[in-house]
């Protein structure tokens, strides 16, 4: 369980970005994180990945603090800026972060997200010589190789093309359904309402709505809700 307890966080004296947070993430759960511009999203990933220091207020991952070492290499952060090895294949590519987070390569789970993502011919070739869409594909077959505790996809669906979006979607729904546990950041919220079981709202630096949602039932309210927080 990802625990946020109390998290306040400001650049300076004058700009507080988060402001009191507190909410829990389960083990297995698909969390959406949603906010406009500048509601403290990317602050918040980065202080669960450990890339900023927390200020006031407690990140814990199963009782221990984030700040330690055996917590930072349980987490994992897709960013959509990212810059990957170029001068790596897409295979080393992913035997590189295999031992950067101490994993052990799954063979058979490779071959199938390989397949589902028609990359079996591509895992050779020099990530320099990838199109955009080929290296989020590479960051996803590698993401869930590492099966870390938490994976967090920060805006990595930005910019995708709607085939490869939902492709990537089903294949997300399917791995948190299977025990692993997403916190996704995006702006495409039809989206998110269909596979994610809870939702964050932020809304200048505070949590506007954490919503419970029943997968079992049709989900089809986050725009709605989103498009009526405070202003």
């Amino acid at each position: 369980m990802l625990e946020i307890r109390n998290i306040r966080y400001a650049y300076d004296d004058q700009t507080e970005v988060l402001k009191d947070l507190n909410f829990t993430v389960n083990r297995g759960g698909f969390l959406a994180l949603v906010g406009s511009e500048g509601c403290g999203k990317t602050t918040l990933v980065h202080l669960i990945c450990g890339k900023l220091g927390t200020q006031e207020g407690q990140i814990t991952l199963n009782g221990v603090d984030n700040s330690e070492f055996s917590v930072k290499n349980a987490i994992l952060s897709l960013s959509r800026e990212e810059s990957l090895p170029v001068f790596l294949t897409g295979l080393e590519y992913i035997n590189f972060l295999l031992v950067m987070y101490k994993a052990k390569l799954n063979e058979a789970y490779l071959k199938e997200l390989a397949a589902y993502f028609s990359f079996d011919s591509l895992l050779h070739v020099m990530i320099k010589d990838y199109s955009y869409g080929m290296k989020k594909k590479i960051q996803l077959i590698a993401a869930m190789l590492v099966k870390p505790d938490i994976l967090i996809i920060d805006e990595t669906l930005n910019d995708m093309d709607s085939d490869l979006k939902e492709m990537t979607l089903i294949q997300l729904e399917k791995y948190a359904d299977e025990g692993n546990t997403i916190i996704i950041c995006s702006q495409d919220l039809k989206s998110l309402d269909k596979v994610c079981n809870r939702a964050v709202i932020l809304y200048d630096g505070t949590i506007h709505l954490a919503d419970q949602r029943n997968k079992e039932k049709e989900k089809s309210g986050l725009t709605k809700t989103f498009e009526e927080r405070p202003y």
